[in-house]
């Protein structure tokens, strides 16, 4: 089985697979087991300084597209 936990606000996506709701989860990111972020209960943006950070492509996704901005926002404030 495939599977994908994220929002599922595309177009695009409902039109080629079925989706079930799983639940409703906070903004989550996953890091591999042996990375420094992974022994920390809460990580900050501060925590992603130098990251790097993958994400679904923007414009298919609202849900999406407002969390690659809040990035975007976020890294321009920080430059300030």
């Amino acid at each position: 089985m495939d599977f994908i936990v994220s929002p599922c606000d595309s177009p695009k996506w409902r039109e080629n697979f079925n989706f079930l709701k799983l639940g409703d989860y906070k903004f989550c990111i996953a890091v591999p087991i042996n990375h420094p972020l992974a022994k920390k209960d809460k990580i900050s943006f501060e925590d992603l300084s130098g990251e790097k950070v993958t994400a679904i492509t923007t414009g298919d996704s609202k849900q999406n597209q407002d969390i690659m901005e809040f990035f975007m926002i976020k890294s321009q404030q920080k430059m300030l």
